[in-house]
């Protein structure tokens, strides 16, 4: 399998030229009337760009799966710490507490 990078999205490509994604954790809430996603991912680029092109990416398939989201980021980690990237104010609030709890796995 050799890696190849598309959109700053990491994905994978078989010998036999099918791609294979992988699958993503996503935490799906609900605080204040606003529904959010914390997908748990980064850019393989590790970019402002690519992980904007990412979280597009997992917010449109997350709303294929029939999730609401009004806002979303993604949380990774990053020389040991965990990161956020996404909406400004729901970084934010994501940084001054714990990552949720994953409740359910979306397929990229």
């Amino acid at each position: 399998m050799n890696r190849k990078r598309t959109d700053g999205a990491a994905t994978f490509e078989k010998t036999s030229g099918e791609t294979e994604r992988c699958a993503s954790k996503c935490a799906h809430l609900r605080d204040q009337g606003i529904n959010f996603a914390i997908f748990a991912a980064d850019a393989a680029n590790h970019t402002d760009t690519g992980r904007q092109a990412l979280l597009a990416e997992l917010v449109a398939k997350a709303r294929g799966n029939r999730l609401r989201v009004d806002k979303a980021a993604l949380a990774y980690e990053e020389a040991g710490r965990t990161g956020f990237f996404g909406a400004p104010d729901l970084v934010n609030y994501l940084a001054s507490r714990d990552v949720p709890r994953w409740t359910h796995t979306l397929d990229v």
